[in-house]
């Protein structure tokens, strides 16, 4: 899980912020560019990372 502050500073998350932001400007662009980022990712993260994106890709679809 990913700490909505810095443990070291206790400042605010500007940098997450900012890449969200690109990230849904580029999603209205590339409406795959999630999917794709995913799949480009998923192999460099251990099996049991890779269960877990697995099993939420699958809820995904389930909502669409």
């Amino acid at each position: 899980m990913i700490s909505e502050n810095c443990p070291a500073c206790f400042a605010s998350p500007k940098e997450r912020a900012r890449v969200k932001n690109l990230l849904s400007s580029q999603e209205s662009i590339h409406p795959q560019i999630i999917n794709s980022i995913k799949k480009a990712v998923t192999p460099l993260m251990k099996n049991n990372v890779k269960d877990l994106v697995r099993d939420i890709n699958k809820k995904d679809d389930e909502n669409f």
